[in-house]
């Protein structure tokens, strides 16, 4: 997701699993998702991280 300025959304936010919920932060921290993605988990990861998200792994 290319913004007008040439910044990118997954460079300014953080991917990884509290539980077995998925949670997209800003570096900020303010949470922009959180709920369940349907799919196998290490697909999942793969989807985003081709996307150029980082990918932070579990959190408790």
């Amino acid at each position: 997701m290319a913004r007008s300025n040439g910044s990118s959304t997954a460079a300014r936010c953080a991917i990884y699993r509290r539980g077995g919920t998925f949670v997209i932060e800003t570096d900020g921290g303010r949470t922009l998702f959180e709920g369940d993605i349907e799919g196998d988990r290490d697909e999942i990861r793969d989807a985003f991280v081709s996307q150029g998200y980082p990918w932070e792994g579990a959190r408790e």
